[in-house]
């Protein structure tokens, strides 16, 4: 039964804001691939630069009105290999530039994550002067992938509806480049990547570059059947969209190279609005378990560092030698957790001989000192001696183990073109540590 509300559904529920680069990337999915990255757009948080969104998979099955799946877990393992390393495609119209739109997907601890590549920044963040906003709860409701992929497409375009004396908004794409945006062929395939490098043409890339195995729906007519047709009924169905077509042929055999859509505003079905209005509910009915979520999660190390270096300050400690390669250190043997480092940072203060604070406390940090006996040490004046060199081999080899996990780490070791077990052989633990540090700290910069 419907429940009384005050608003049209298209004020209520969580909004999804894409950029219209991203809106009409190029890039191939499942319809539960769009699902979940619709979802992660809704709740992307920033940590040390790095874009990532969290969740559990209980809730993806509220979400996903899926609660009787007892497969949740396989199905987003099989997702996590499809979604990582998926290769995207930016245009703006006289450039582009193609690559891998998700870097990691990860489960630990009962939590789903997935995190985006920060060439993904400019588009996820600073959207009030170009997005295309829609309903989550609208988004989910599609069972086909076309129609969500062609939905978002259009909807990019329909605020031209208003603005049209006869209430139509009137687009137009190329029949190839359109396939690449509803993921009909595969450029995650290398030869296909090889070709974008090289600016090949959409239309070059679909009608002579593409193996058959590696493209869907050739055939226009099975196209229009297949892909138009269907998602033309799904959105007739259920969005606030809705659209007609027409096709524009051009050259020998008058080949169909272009479609030009004609965009309606669109009146659901009371049924259809009552079923996409509990998915809105179930959304904000999941919204305890994201704030139990968000206390879980790791801190924001972007705003970290300046958490614990005001913390020293306040406790009257110098901070003219902390920088973010120690405190990186701190975050690694602190599992995370500032308040292991704010423990430690209590506990200096009842030590009366400390010589270097920086290479103490992280050792402190380490060996948990305030949780076991005292530890006493000679004081100096200034220290000199970077808190590194403190550091045994035993201690340059377990934070450099820590940092392969970091989620830099890909790129940091493609920046080099060449294997970890290559760069090991050449550098000890200590020089790669530095390097990497050197390496995100210009990331950060970027």
């Amino acid at each position: 039964m419907c429940k009384n509300r005050t608003a049209p559904l298209s004020e209520q529920g969580l909004i999804v804001r894409k950029s219209n680069q991203f809106v009409t990337a190029k890039y191939k999915t499942s319809i539960l691939g769009n699902k979940i990255i619709a979802i992660s757009l809704t709740r992307i948080q920033l940590e040390n630069g790095h874009l990532i969104a969290r969740f559990y998979p209980s809730e993806i099955k509220t979400l996903l009105n899926a609660t009787q799946d007892t497969n949740i877990y396989k199905k987003l393992c099989t997702l996590s290999t499809q979604l990582a390393g998926h290769v995207i495609t930016i245009e703006d119209g006289t450039n582009f530039r193609t690559f891998s739109m998700i870097t990691n997907v990860n489960y630990e601890n009962q939590i789903f994550e997935v995190v985006f590549n920060t060439e993904m920044t400019p588009m996820m963040e600073k959207l009030q002067s170009n997005y295309t906003s829609y309903e989550l709860a609208t988004l989910i409701s599609f069972e086909k992938n076309y129609a969500y992929r062609l939905y978002e497409i259009l909807k990019k375009d329909s605020w031209k509806i208003k603005e049209s004396k006869n209430g139509c908004a009137v687009v137009s794409y190329g029949v190839n480049e359109l396939k690449c945006a509803l993921g009909l062929v595969n450029l995650d395939a290398d030869y296909i990547k090889s070709a974008l490098r090289k600016r090949v043409s959409w239309d070059n890339i679909v009608e002579n570059i593409a193996k058959k195995e590696d493209k869907q729906y050739d055939d226009f007519n099975n196209f229009k059947t297949h892909v138009l047709e269907v998602a033309k009924e799904e959105m007739r169905e259920k969005a606030d969209i809705r659209f007609e077509y027409k096709t524009i042929r051009k050259g020998r055999g008058l080949k169909v190279v272009e479609i030009t859509f004609y965009i309606y505003a669109n009146n659901i079905d009371k049924k259809i609005e009552e079923v996409i209005f509990d998915k809105k509910e179930k959304i904000e009915d999941s919204s305890s378990d994201y704030a139990e979520l968000q206390r879980r999660i790791i801190p924001d190390t972007s705003t970290a560092y300046e958490k614990v270096k005001a913390y020293l300050e306040g406790h009257g400690i110098d901070t003219a030698g902390f920088n973010y390669s120690i405190f990186s250190t701190l975050l690694d043997y602190a599992d995370n957790s500032l308040d292991n480092i704010f423990h430690e940072i209590d506990y200096s203060l009842d030590v009366p001989k400390i010589n270097n604070y920086y290479a103490w406390l992280v050792k402190a940090v380490k060996n948990k000192y305030s949780r076991n006996e005292p530890v006493m040490s000679v004081y100096g004046e200034t220290p000199t001696i970077r808190a590194e060199e403190f550091l045994s081999e035993d201690d340059y080899r377990d934070i450099w183990i820590k940092k392969k996990k970091d989620y830099e780490f890909e790129k940091f070791k493609d920046a080099f073109g060449t294997t970890v077990e290559e760069l090991e052989a050449e550098h000890s633990c200590k020089e790669l540590i530095e390097m990497f540090i050197v390496f995100k700290m210009r990331s950060l910069q970027n």
